[in-house]
């Protein structure tokens, strides 16, 4: 966890972020992306279908990628509403945040919160 404007905002662990890519880049590919790079992760995932794009670009780059995306997997952040504004299917990880008021909108999308 870490906080911002005095609110704790829970951020997955590098080890739910580890299993989750390494069973998806099993099947796909898989592009991180945000303002800094991964090594936590990447270097414990063991796929040459995972490339960290994280601190690489800038928003327009990652507009790009998000639009190309079949598929955003993040925490309730702008990442995740850019890639709903771009219209990618979207799984939020939501907590404490209300997912019902901060929630993306206008695509399909799934949920996951304490």
């Amino acid at each position: 966890c870490h906080t911002r404007r005095g609110s704790t905002i829970r951020r997955w662990t590098p080890e739910n972020w580890i299993e989750t890519i390494q069973l998806l880049s099993t099947r796909w590919p898989v592009v991180l992306v945000g303002a800094q790079p991964s090594p936590q992760v990447t270097k414990k995932v063991n796929s040459p279908n995972v490339v960290d794009l994280g601190g690489a670009g800038d928003l327009s780059l990652t507009a790009g990628v998000l639009g190309a995306a079949r598929l955003f997997i993040g925490v309730d952040s702008g990442l995740m509403h850019l890639s709903a504004a771009m219209e990618t299917l979207v799984v939020g990880i939501f907590g404490p945040t209300d997912w019902r008021k901060n929630g993306p909108r206008g695509v399909p999308h799934r949920i996951v919160s304490e």
